[in-house]
Order: structure tokens, then C-alpha cells, then sequence
């Protein structure tokens, strides 16, 4: 059960990369087809397979509206500045369209069509001192649409999409992406935190009968602070992603417990401050996705080891009105253990920045081996506050 959840994000996102068709439309309906794409000269030709005779024919832009191939998407239109229709690829499609033509991109929606002009045809113009004309020109076109950082642009399809996406978020508009997102996209974060968690002492108590190891239980507290990487591969899907770090966390667990054993009281008071370091790997999906939020689900496991520990116990022994003191001398509370973890995180944007609170639930997954001395942590409850760089 403990690696359902890991198990259904892999087959989403295997789901998501193979439902991908070769789609001809012409005059709104749609054929399925194999389809090929060809560059020659800064044009494109796009070509269908006949089923029957196996061969390749030509498909003109004047017979056609749009071919769909794997994550591609190619339109026919007659752009400002050629004669006819033309085959241009679509990077964007929603009420806002970005298109490229012999290496130029064109924006398209309500307000008409316009060739983003690059540092090239500035240059051929005359007009060296003028530079990245395009970023006026984005801003122009958005005015009062979208706030964005348009300075933050350079002549690259997947940057132009940008406002693009933030703007139909905005409005929940639905879209598709087209570009080839291949490399995969690496976050930086910061954590902290502090923890609920009950832990069972393993003491050895010395009496007339001899020695005996004694399981106790506790109650603690920790703060933590983790620094991971998020990795997710938006080529295969945008919602899915890994995370491995180190965490450095100081335990303090304490509490005073009676045992009862007959006509014998035993009290227990323990007393424990200690430093672990960990090493969580995780995975998570995307369960809930707004412009401004979004709410993930994530699962993982996470190695620990204790590398400092102070501690003290102190056993009374009570029988018959008659009462025994001992101090248990606790210089081995170094158990290593491995925990597993789920959780959710909210995220939040606040001024283009990522903050996250989260909760979760960790239990041990170490066998319980008696060993004396040691402080073993059976499950805590986590509440923490993120930021993303």
C-alpha cells in the first residue's frame, strides 16, 4: 500500500506520454493518419501516408487547416507579409496563438497579427541601436492583459509563451503548449519545520532479579530545517516530480512514565536532546493546479541517523512504601532508522514568489529491535513553511 501512490504517478505520466495521435484536419474534420513535417528553405511541407498504396503525398497549405503530429502542431494561414497560405508551427494555441515562420514568430489573437521583429532584421534595417524591438512590441500587444516582466524575454519560443500561459491561467482559459520542453527543470528549496512525534526508549533496568530492557513510551518535539531539489521532466509531464535533499533536525524528547509490575512501581524520567541528520528522497504530483496555487500529494522515504545525543534517565522503584532510586548512564542513542512519508504541500505565488506551507505523516519502518540504550522513533506529525528559488 505504502507504494500505491508512487506507482499511480508513474503510470499517469506513461499515460500522458503516449496519447499522442497524427491528426489531419481539413474544414473541421479529422482524419488519423501518419503524418511527416519536412524544413526546406525556411518552408515547411508536411506530407500524409496514403494507406493503401503506402506512399507519400504532398498536402498544401491552400487544402488544409491543421496537422497534429506527436507533440507538434502546424497550421495553415495566410500570414501579413506572404501571398497565400502557408504552413507556419504552432508553439501556443488558445484565444492567443504563437506561430513561427522562416525563423520569425508571429502572435496572433483578437487584436490582429504581428511578426515579432529580432536583433536580425533591426540590424538590416540600419538601426543597430535599437535592440530586442520585440519586447516593446509583446508589451504593446499585452497592455492591460497580463502583468508580466517582459524585460525577462529573449527571442525563444518558450519564453514568449510565458505571458501567454500566465494570462489564460489568469482567466481560466484552456490551452495547449507545444514546445519541446526536453531538459528537465530543477527547483531549489528551503524547508522548515517542527514535528510531533511519539518514540519508544529501549532502557535496561538493574534490579534483585537481575537485568531486564524496558520499552517505554514518550512524547517529543522537533524543529527541522531541509534544503532538497525538486526534478520534474515537463516533456513527460508537468505535474510530476522528484526531490532528494538533507534535512538536520534536534529531536527533544521527555516525559516521566509509570510501569506497574505487581506490587512494584516503576517510574521512568527521561530527559533527551539530540541531532539527526536524514536524507529524504520523495516523489509528488500535482493534484489541484490554479494560477496562483496549487495543492501537491507526495510520497517518499527517508533514511536518519542520529550523530549527537544527551540524555538522562532516572528509575524510582517503589514497593512497599519503600522507594529506590537509579540513574541509568545513556551514552548509546544512536539508532539509524528509514521512514517512510506522505504528505501535501499548498503552494503559493506572492509577487512571482513560491512559498509553501505543508503537513505530513512519517512512521518508521525499522524493525523493532531491542536494543539496549537506544531511542527508537515510531511516528510524528509534521507541519512546515517553504520557499522556492
Amino acid at each position: 500500500m505504502k507504494y500505491f501512490f508512487t506507482l499511480c504517478f508513474f503510470f499517469i505520466s506513461y499515460v500522458q506520454l503516449c496519447a499522442q495521435n497524427d491528426m489531419l484536419i481539413v474544414s473541421r474534420d479529422t482524419m488519423s493518419c501518419q503524418i511527416k513535417v519536412d524544413l526546406r528553405k525556411g518552408d515547411y511541407q508536411v506530407f500524409y501516408k496514403d494507406n493503401n498504396s503506402g506512399k507519400w503525398n504532398d498536402i498544401y497549405a491552400e487544402n488544409a487547416d491543421a496537422v497534429h503530429k506527436a507533440n507538434s502542431f502546424y497550421l495553415s494561414l495566410k500570414l501579413p507579409d506572404t501571398e497565400k497560405k502557408v504552413w507556419v508551427r504552432c508553439f501556443f494555441d488558445g484565444v492567443f496563438q504563437l506561430v513561427q515562420y522562416h525563423s520569425r514568430f508571429y502572435v496572433i489573437g483578437p487584436d490582429g497579427i504581428i511578426k515579432l521583429k529580432s536583433n536580425d532584421d533591426i540590424e538590416k534595417e540600419g538601426k543597430r541601436q535599437i535592440r530586442n524591438l520585440f519586447i516593446g512590441q509583446m508589451i504593446a500587444y499585452f497592455n492591460n492583459k497580463v502583468e508580466f516582466d517582459f524585460k525577462k524575454l529573449s527571442y525563444n519560443p518558450k519564453l514568449f509563451v510565458l505571458p501567454m500561459i500566465k494570462y489564460h491561467e489568469e482567466n481560466h482559459l484552456s490551452y495547449r503548449d507545444y514546445n519541446n520542453y526536453s531538459k528537465p527543470r530543477f527547483v531549489f528549496n528551503v524547508t522548515a519545520g517542527a514535528e510531533l512525534e511519539n518514540a519508544e526508549l529501549f532502557a535496561k533496568r538493574e534490579d534483585q532479579w537481575g537485568g531486564l530492557i524496558v520499552p517505554v513510551m514518550f512524547g517529543g518535539h522537533s524543529s527541522f530545517l531541509n534544503a532538497n531539489i525538486n526534478v520534474s521532466f515537463p516533456k513527460f509531464s508537468k505535474l510530476f516530480y522528484f526531490s532528494g535533499g538533507i534535512e538536520l533536525s534536534n529531536d527533544k524528547v521527555s516525559g516521566v512514565r509509570k510501569l506497574t509490575e505487581g506490587d512494584i512501581n516503576y517510574y521512568y524520567e527521561f530527559d533527551h536532546n539530540g541531532i539527526n541528520v536524514s536524507f529524504p528522497v520523495r516523489a509528488g504530483y500535482t493534484i489541484l493546479k490554479e494560477p496562483k496555487w496549487n495543492v501537491t500529494l507526495y510520497t517518499g522515504l527517508q533514511p536518519a541517523l542520529n550523530v549527537y545525543s544527551k540524555a538522562t534517565l532516572r528509575v524510582e522503584t517503589e514497593i512497599n512504601n519503600t522507594v529506590n532510586t537509579q540513574f541509568i548512564d545513556l551514552q548509546r542513542l544512536d539508532m539509524a532508522q528509514l521512514f517512510h512519508q506522505v504528505g501535501l504541500t499548498f503552494d503559493y505565488s506572492i509577487f512571482g514568489k513560491i512559498f509553501s506551507i505543508g503537513g505530513g505523516y512519517n512512521y518508521s519502518l525499522s524493525p523493532k529491535n531491542k536494543v539496549v540504550n537506544t531511542l527508537r522513533k515510531d511516528n510524528s506529525v509534521l507541519f512546515s513553511i517553504g520557499y522556492n528559488f
